[in-house]
């Protein structure tokens, strides 16, 4: 009978040395932990991702605000321009 089942050892001669991050044997489970620990702090965190979205939308309302200012703009200098023209 074929047993897939592996027990975890965490005694530090049951360690594997080799450095090739593990074949799922569970031998090396605190160097693979740190691993996964290590590359967890390089994550965004959902407070950060909500920063990201304030950011973006506060943004992206200025430049609505710039955008409507610089038609308004062009639309009055438009309109005077056109009277103007048609005036004289």
């Amino acid at each position: 009978m074929n047993n897939n089942v592996h027990s975890i050892n965490s005694s530090p001669s049951a360690q594997t040395s080799s450095g090739d991050g593990g074949n799922g044997n569970g031998k090396d489970i605190s160097a693979r932990v740190a691993a996964i620990e290590s590359e967890l702090k390089h994550l965004a965190t959902k407070q950060d991702i909500s920063d990201v979205k304030t950011l973006i939308l506060e943004r992206e309302s200025s430049m609505q605000r710039w955008l409507i200012g610089i038609l308004l703009t062009a639309l009055v200098a438009l309109i005077i321009a056109v009277v103007r023209t048609f005036s004289s």
